[in-house]
């Protein structure tokens, strides 16, 4: 569907004249375009106002029955996995998905027995509680640090009288939100306006698909114009329409309705939860989806129990294990019941072992009792002990020095301890280009200008993390720099021997030159985003 892509291109909806310069399709008539669209997506229900939370709360829709909850969720979600009330049951729950355990539990209540029990049965169910507390204490200190982890207040503002600090679950539907460089997109927003020329908003998406390459967003032309100051961000009062919450990561439909217009909405003009600003001071966003109706909310399935290869691998011989405890209590069992008719009517003086049983119920009693006595073939002790080495190996590795990045201070952490041995083993590896695996680092080298060669095929690093960036020097021509500590960039050596930076001197120089055409050329041909000093 070509058409909406040029759609996107005329902002307002209306009766105005098609952008000079712009496509075939944009001469067609824009209100039968929006019919179309409209047809095409009839499912346009959710509208969002600007500045009116009391709009938005009216509003509710049917879980089940006659049970009712909001239309528009807040922005709490839950990152927890569990609470006070669900700790102990689904702890338990997942615990006893282990085969061992369930084993153990049924060697207890064997216990219980009292004709085949060898022990009592508060012996067994002693260790038994010690590893199930063991491992719900893991989890539950896993599942804290992971909470503690994901937490964080929102780096924006939302709009009262005046802009004001809140948490990121404060923010509802409908609310104004202003975000600052490097600060995470609390929901899926609707851009209004920002820092840059036009409007523009550089973003970085590496947390939702893992691409580092930054993405610009842009506002509305309307919207940019006119949201220049507080008090008009806190008079905007338009109304958005658009399609229900959904997991389309790159498609987005709707209409924006302010001061009489109506303007046409598509995923470049939305900025998604878990994105980053870069490059961009200040920007502006209405929130459109807020918690679990976010788009990478909508993509997150429920949460499974992770097992590991060992964790499975124990599971089958568990099996196994006890598959020959039974064949092999059958086969003791058949035996007792055939020495029992054999030398029961031979030997006068063994009938006072059978008095009211007959050789089959011995031969069942049997049977039970030496599954009792043959059930430490799987020791419980060696579960006890891999918890503990779980949990010390976990700490080896926060520890180790050789898995540090002194690059961004990062050192190695072990977020789960039960998974550990999961590490290395890789059995497929998919990649879809270069530098998923490997390292990239597209750095300047050399060029010739004038007959003149600048650089040489060495690279004198300065410090860690400076990869593929150039300081910029905004005075004079190229000179000896000293390497002092803490200073970012590379610097290239021309034919004498000195130390020449690739500076705003030498870009002011070649653009009064036709060499420029050298960094046109370059320009044109890759990204060039200014990082900043």
């Amino acid at each position: 569907m070509a058409w909406l892509g040029c759609l996107a291109l005329g902002e307002r909806i209306g009766n105005g004249e098609p952008e000079l310069g712009g496509p075939s399709m944009a001469l067609l008539p824009r209100d039968w375009l929006m019919a179309q669209r409209l047809a095409a997506f009839p499912d346009f229900t959710w509208e969002v106002k600007a500045n009116d939370r009391a709009y938005h709360q009216q509003f509710k829709k049917r879980v089940a029955f006659c049970l009712t909850r909001k239309k528009y969720e807040d922005n709490a979600i839950k990152t927890a996995k569990y609470n006070v009330l669900t700790f102990l049951p689904l702890n338990l729950y997942e615990q006893f998905h282990r085969l061992a355990n369930l084993y153990f539990l049924f060697v207890i209540l064997l216990q219980t027995v009292p004709e085949i029990s060898t022990l009592p049965w508060f012996t067994l169910l002693l260790p038994l509680s010690c590893l199930l507390l063991l491992r719900g204490l893991r989890d539950l200190i896993d599942d804290i640090v992971t909470h503690l982890s994901r937490a964080g207040l929102l780096s924006g503002l939302f709009f009262s009288c005046s802009f004001s600090w809140k948490k990121w679950r404060d923010i509802c539907v409908g609310d104004i939100i202003c975000l600052r460089k490097d600060s995470f997109v609390p929901a899926d927003l609707l851009l209004l306006s920002s820092s840059e020329p036009s409007s523009l908003c550089y973003v970085e998406t590496a947390d939702i698909d893992g691409e580092t390459n930054l993405k610009f967003r842009q506002a509305l032309l309307a919207t940019h114009q006119e949201l220049v100051s507080e008090a008009s961000m806190a008079a905007f009062d338009g109304k958005v329409t658009c399609e229900e919450p959904n997991s389309r990561m790159h498609s987005f439909i709707g209409t924006l309705e302010w001061r009489g217009e109506k303007y046409s909405l598509d995923s470049e003009k939305i900025l998604l939860r878990g994105c980053r600003i870069r490059n961009t001071e200040t920007c502006y966003g209405l929130v459109i989806y807020a918690g679990l109706d976010s788009k990478i909310m909508k993509n997150c399935g429920k949460i499974k129990m992770k097992k590991t290869k060992l964790d499975r691998l124990m599971d089958r011989l568990v099996i196994l294990i006890f598959a020959m405890l039974v064949i092999t209590s059958l086969c003791l069992a058949f035996a007792a019941g055939f020495w029992a008719v054999k030398f029961h009517t031979e030997h006068s003086y063994l009938s006072a072992l059978y008095v009211g049983t007959s050789p089959a119920e011995q031969a069942f009693f049997t049977f039970w009792g030496f599954m009792i006595l043959l059930s430490i073939i799987i020791p419980m002790s060696m579960y006890i002990t891999f918890e503990f080495i779980y949990m010390v190996n976990s700490y080896f590795i926060d520890w180790d020095l050789e898995m540090y990045y002194p690059a961004k201070d990062t050192p190695a952490k072990a977020r789960s301890t039960s998974l550990n041995d999961q590490l290395g083993q890789i059995e497929y590896i998919f990649s879809d280009k270069t530098g998923t695996l490997t390292q990239n680092i597209m750095t300047f080298k050399k060029c010739c200008i004038n007959g003149i060669i600048y650089g040489t095929s060495e690279w004198k690093q300065v410090s860690m993390g400076s990869w593929g960036r150039l300081t910029l020097n905004s005075c004079g021509p190229p000179q000896d720099l000293p390497q002092r500590e803490g200073s970012r960039g590379r610097f290239l050596s021309d034919p004498s021997g000195k130390q020449a930076v690739w500076s705003n001197w030498l870009l002011s120089i070649l653009a009064q030159q036709p060499s420029a055409g050298l960094v046109t050329l370059d320009e044109l041909r890759h990204d060039v985003w200014y990082l900043g000093d």
